[in-house]
């Protein structure tokens, strides 16, 4: 049999009746917690040890009473528990098939699989009640009954669980990077995936990434440095006249020699700094673009191609990029957080 979709406008008990829920949720933690309890001493009965050290705090005639009364009879007393267990758990079964609260009458015990398992007499499977107590726990919370994160029980649980699950994280992800920096090193197939699956269907955004960040920072360096680049071209023009025979020959010319040097050394350095200015200036024409378009495509063939004599490199930067990786996630973050001495 299949029901209709639950209707939301129905609530579950504990909130339609809040105090006749918070008061048998009340009531099953504390019968649970007894339970248990109970469980364990019966479990560490059967020790002599633990016999002997009860008849030295009580008595012999309390260790034989609850041996003969109690110990033998435990399973029927447990019984006990399990039907108040079993008959809660079929009457809230029962009220979730009547208002609907989910969209199929054999839900319930699916999404309570734990109250289910912790009402079979078992002794492995008595321990799941403990989820009964912890799942109430969690709805007290939400309640704002109690603020359990504030318990220094849980703080110590949290702080621990929190170690251990970075510690377990920490380890399994070196092992698998470790794994990837095998696969590197064995070949060329993942740099060759990696160039075919990542790089090519990016190389055009590659490109126009490439050639606006070289246009952008060319404008932005000429633009700091434009004073100290027209120096050094001064001094570099002026050095290189110098040492040319022909302009040495002009300057031996009568009353003109020096002055015709002198002018050609700043036609020279004017056009320098034009073309220099005009060049960077410029590059974001297409005809620049077009070049930086063409250079950067033969780049990345060239490292597509098998026969590449950069074979390797994009290898072996992958693997130091995972040692570095590595090597961050080697950090215990942990210790950083535990109060200093």
């Amino acid at each position: 049999m299949r029901m209709n979709n639950p209707d939301p406008a129905v609530l579950r008990w504990e909130d339609r009746f809040p105090r006749l829920g918070l008061a048998i949720d009340l009531t099953m933690v504390t019968l649970v917690i007894i339970n248990l309890s109970w469980i364990i001493f019966d479990s560490l009965f059967a020790f002599g040890g633990v016999q002997s050290l009860l008849a030295l705090v009580f008595s012999q005639g309390f260790v034989d009473w609850y041996d003969t009364r109690i110990h033998e009879w435990f399973f029927a007393y447990d019984l006990c528990f399990v039907a108040i267990f079993v008959t809660e758990l079929l009457a809230r079964w029962i009220y979730a098939i009547r208002h609907r609260l989910y969209s199929h009458w054999a839900a319930y015990p699916f999404i309570h699989w734990y109250d289910v398992l912790g009402c079979i007499p078992v002794g492995s499977l008595r321990a799941l009640r403990i989820l009964r107590v912890i799942a109430v726990l969690t709805r007290l919370q939400k309640l704002g009954v109690i603020d359990y994160t504030q318990w220094s029980l849980y703080q110590l649980f949290n702080r621990w669980y929190n170690i251990a699950l970075e510690e377990l994280s920490d380890r399994i992800a070196v092992k698998i990077l470790e794994g990837v920096q095998i696969e590197l090193k064995q070949g060329r197939e993942l740099e060759r995936k990696v160039i075919e699956r990542v790089v090519l269907p990016r190389k055009q955004q590659l490109i126009d990434s490439v050639t606006d960040n070289l246009a952008g920072s060319a404008r932005e360096l000429y633009s700091d440095s434009q004073a100290d680049l027209e120096t050094y071209i001064k001094d570099m023009v002026g050095t290189a006249l110098h040492n040319n025979l022909e302009i040495r020959t002009v300057e031996k010319i009568p009353m003109l020699g020096a002055a015709i040097s002198k002018l050609l050394e700043h036609a020279v350095t004017d056009i320098v700094c034009n073309s220099l200015e005009n060049g960077v200036n410029n590059m974001g024409r297409p005809e620049f673009k077009r070049i930086v378009t063409d250079i950067t495509d033969a780049i990345i063939d060239g490292l597509a191609a098998p026969e590449s004599e950069s074979s390797g490199t994009i290898t072996d930067a992958l693997a130091d990029l995972v040692e570095v990786v590595k090597d961050e996630i080697r950090i215990q973050r942990w210790k950083e957080a535990l109060p200093t001495p």
